[in-house]
């Protein structure tokens, strides 16, 4: 359910309306926002066509900070026989001007590299004041010509001391390389620690195209302090990176050993060149993508660094800069900017400078210099600019990627891999259709017969209900395919004519489906909550009796949107818990309302005498809500006997809030079918309820709010979860749960999966399974992704239950199961 959607009550009914609400589209990518956090501060041309002691200073490709020397230092790009060297520009890049004389790099030999030898573009000065060069490959090289593109070492003299490892994959043409001329390491930065050093890119490998996306970039990551190689190089994994779409990489910074900026341009002849500040988090943490075949492939969509444009430059205001005739630059203030060096770095670096985690501090000035060329067209200029702390978490957070959440829950980790196809949609393969948007899924289960996770999806206007298919490892969780929903006669349900919410899956492989109604319902109208059976090809086939008290409208006591949303199968198959999101109105104090905590539960058997294999409600079950504003929106069943909740709330000023408790007790819980206001029960008429965490603390695991987050002064962690699904469970008491939440398809939510772990010594001993002994929590585990179909029963010992949680997106088209690359029609069972 969208919590931004108000209530709409009434209490008689109308005849039925219909109100189009059009399909939203998700845009732009979860590494790049629309916003600008780089302020324009100064620029200067006074290296422009500047010539030194007869030597041109031109072609700047590379800019840093050199302590040994006391100076910035920028290296000159290939110019024909001219000697490649590196240029000492003094201490202020606010009054510049050459200090020195050149060093010309050498080769081992003593013997110079010139334009004709090497493409050198990044730079970095190591700590003992030797250079680190990196080079694109032989310049003039011909079409069939093997190129080798570099990172050399050469001492503070220029002469050459060794040579980086590069692997052959981003060689030019040779049988393994794949990187493209003059479009290869262009980028290198070294960390404040001066134990990580980093190259990137320009271009994408053509191993790395897909479908005619290129927009993916790798990382060479290497360190001089991996354990027994101390003081040696050595390259230690790539890392995936995500380009504004349609510019190259032209060089980056490390402001710490985990983040960098990513400086990244292109040109035409029209408008002159486009300019793109990026800036990296978490690279520590990136996976390792040195054995990915394809990073544009959908299916390794996860194997990217967390990464997001702050500042279009070429948006800035132009500062009263000039362009040189023939330049066609739309912003005079652009150029062909190559190298970017952060002016305040030593201050950022600083044990208590935690500008990057939000508290703004500290900003980073950032110049970058362009590279001219050598042409009259172009100018050598240095840009500078302010960077705000993009990462808008409120000061006080933390940002460890894990930690306690609470006396029972601590958290592993996070994973917003899904969160790609929120803003890409879903491709069938074939290349033959617009991509399907994938969003708003509300509940998730294991369906053992289709091996695979499956998601449900909330309502979205006009597009068709689907079930999304995740594979059977949410956390490798990429959709595979979808199974749409109809009604007995086959015609597609969709976003107006349902809002599935809760999803559970029977033994034989039905789904069970939580509908709160008719979701665009005028007032007065009657809506109908409704607990839907479907087959696995997604025909319905029943339909479970709800009460009328559960109904909007008409002498219902449901509030619109606000109704049936939770639903949990228990180990056994033969019992189904669905909960309603809010209270009924007859059980506030007012009885016109629904400002209480009081909650009901259906209790659903398919096992009772006289009626075996029916599913018979049984019985109606009260608990309470953390507080009144808190909506109940998954249960996850622990044993037959109790239930994990999962509780969510939303305001316009805090945003969202998320709770998990534990309730138990369904057996011997009171029947509050016929209570006419829970308002006045006693508390024995409730189930025990234990609060498990408040997700609301200080521990972000390093999430970040999307372009435009309303809420940036709550931790980013917290989001619209919807979901709890238990994901697998072993002999040995390991418990693994998944919570999910709908994103609203809303390009401000994401699409995320948290890991947790729970102290199982919380659960009660479980009465009901049957033979009158007390046993532990009996827990039912998914088969599929390398587990059986047992079941484990939790002794109560101080072991632990992992939890992760999920947020996601979705959209849809025909009444097909949509498999990737191929369409299937699944028969009726």
């Amino acid at each position: 359910m969208n919590k931004r959607i108000a209530a709409v009550t009434a209490m008689t009914c109308m005849l039925f309306v219909s109100v189009m609400i059009p399909a939203v589209s998700a845009e732009g990518t979860t590494d790049i926002g629309a916003q600008n956090q780089v302020k324009a501060v100064a620029y200067s041309d006074a290296l422009d066509k500047l010539d030194y002691k007869g030597i041109r200073v031109g072609g700047l490709s590379g800019l840093t900070w050199d302590k040994t020397a006391d100076s910035y230092v920028a290296q000159s790009d290939n110019h024909g026989s001219d000697e490649s060297r590196v240029w000492f520009l003094g201490k202020d890049l606010h009054n510049l001007s050459i200090t020195r004389d050149p060093v010309t790099f050498t080769d081992v030999n003593g013997t110079p590299y010139n334009g004709n030898t090497t493409d050198n573009e990044g730079i970095a000065v190591l700590p003992d004041g030797d250079f680190a060069i990196s080079s694109e490959g032989i310049p003039p090289a011909g079409r069939n010509q093997a190129e080798h593109p570099t990172i050399r070492i050469f001492d503070a003299n220029g002469r050459q001391k060794g040579e980086l490892e590069v692997p052959q994959l981003f060689d030019i043409n040779t049988p393994k390389g794949q990187a493209s001329h003059n479009l290869t390491l262009e980028g290198l930065s070294l960390s404040p620690t001066g134990h990580e050093l980093v190259s990137a890119m320009e271009g994408t490998l053509k191993s790395d195209v897909y479908q005619n996306r290129s927009d993916a970039r790798r990382f060479l990551v290497y360190r001089d302090d991996v354990t027994g190689k101390a003081g040696q190089w050595t390259l230690v994994k790539q890392v995936g990176f995500h380009t504004v779409p349609g510019l190259n990489i032209s060089d980056i910074v490390l402001d710490s050993e985990d983040s960098l900026y990513v400086l990244q341009r292109s040109w035409n002849r029209e408008t002159g060149n486009k300019v793109a500040l990026s800036y990296v988090s978490g690279l520590n943490g990136a996976p390792d993508v040195s054995g990915v075949a394809n990073l544009n492939d959908p299916k390794n969509a996860s194997e990217f660094v967390k990464s997001r444009q702050i500042g279009e430059l070429d948006k800035l205001p132009d500062l009263g800069a000039s362009a040189k005739p023939g330049a066609h630059q739309a912003n005079p203030l652009m150029d062909n900017y190559e190298g970017l060096v952060i002016a305040n770095l030593d201050q950022l670096a600083t044990p208590d400078a935690s500008w990057h985690r939000g508290d703004g501090e500290y900003k980073a000035a950032i110049s970058i210099i362009s590279d001219d060329n050598y042409s009259a067209t172009q100018t050598t200029r240095i840009l500078d600019v302010e960077a705000e702390p993009f990462q808008k978490t409120a000061a006080g957070f933390d940002d460890s990627a894990s930690g306690r959440l609470s006396q029972y829950v601590t958290a592993l980790g996070r994973n917003d891999r899904l969160d790609y196809w929120s803003a890409n949609g879903f491709s069938d393969g074939t290349g033959t259709a617009e991509p399907i948007a994938f969003g708003g899924l509300s509940s998730t289960a294991y369906n053992r017969k289709l091996g695979q996770y499956v998601s449900a999806m909330d309502n979205h206007g006009t597009d068709v209900a689907r079930l999304w298919l995740l594979g059977n490892d949410l956390d490798k969780a990429a959709p595979t395919g979808s199974i749409v929903l109809t009604d007995e006669n086959g015609t597609p349900y969709n976003g107006e004519t349902t809002d599935d919410e809760g999803l559970g899956v029977l033994p034989n492989g039905d789904f069970l489906l939580t509908s709160e109604g008719h979701p665009n319902a005028a007032e007065g109208e009657h809506e109908q909550p409704k607990i839907r059976i479907f087959g696995i090809d997604g025909r319905q086939k029943d339909e479970l009796p709800v009460p009328e008290l559960f109904d909007i409208n008409c002498g219902g006591q449901a509030v619109h949107n606000k109704s049936l949303e939770a639903l949990t199968v228990s180990p056994s198959g033969h019992q189904i818990v669905v909960g309603n999101e809010y209270a009924l109105k007859n059980d506030s104090p007012s009885g016109k309302d629904i400002a209480t905590t009081a909650r009901r539960a259906l209790v659903y058997r398919d096992d009772v005498k006289g009626t075996k294999g029916q599913w018979k409600l049984v019985k109606q079950v009260a608990f309470k809500a953390a507080d009144v504003n808190m909506g109940i929106t998954e249960f996850a069943a622990i044993g037959e006997d109790g239930f994990l909740v999962l509780e969510r709330s939303w305001d316009q000023t805090h945003g969202y809030g998320i709770k998990l408790a534990y309730a138990h007790g369904i057996a011997a819980a009171p029947d509050v079918s016929d209570v006419a206001s829970l308002s006045k029960s006693a508390d024995s008429s409730f189930l025990p309820v234990t609060e498990l965490a408040d997700f609301g603390g200080k521990l972000t695991l390093g999430a970040q709010f999307k372009p435009n987050a309303q809420y940036t002064d709550a931790n980013p962690l917290l989001d619209n979860f919807e979901d709890l699904v238990i994901t697998h469970a072993d002999d040995n008491g390991r418990l693994d749960l998944s919570l999910l939440t709908d994103n609203n398809f809303d390009t401000t939510e994401t699409t995320r999966i948290v890991n947790v772990q729970i102290d199982r010594s919380v659960f009660v001993a479980d009465p009901s399974n049957g033979d009158g002994q007390q046993h532990g929590a009996t827990i039912q585990r998914p088969s599929g992704a390398g587990l059986g179909g047992s079941t484990v029963r939790l002794a109560h010992t101080g072991a632990a239950v992992t939890a992760v949680f999920m947020l996601a997106a979705v959209t849809l088209t025909s009444g097909l199961v949509l498999i990737a690359g191929r369409r299937l029609r699944i028969s009726r069972e």
